[in-house]
C-alpha cells in the first residue's frame, strides 16, 4: 500500500529549517523534543493545553526507584 510517502537520506533531513531551531532549554524532566524546541521558541503555553497528563500509576513508579 502507498501513501505517498518518499524517504530521504538522514543528511537531507537535517538541512531541514526545523534541525536549526536552537533549543534552549533543558532540564532533568523528560519532556519531549517538541515541547523544548515550542518552549525555545517562545511558543504560548496554551500550546500544551490538550497535551495528555501522565496517569497516577506512572507517577508511582517513578517515585519507587
Amino acid at each position: 500500500v502507498s501513501y505517498g510517502y518518499s524517504f530521504i537520506s538522514q543528511e537531507e533531513v537535517l538541512e531541514d529549517e526545523s534541525y536549526q531551531t536552537p533549543v534552549t532549554r533543558y532540564g532533568p524532566w523528560g519532556i519531549s523534543w517538541i515541547d523544548r524546541w515550542a518552549i525555545s521558541r517562545g511558543v504560548d503555553r496554551t500550546f500544551f493545553e490538550d497535551d495528555p497528563l501522565t496517569p497516577d500509576f506512572i507517577k508511582d513508579l517513578s517515585n519507587n526507584r
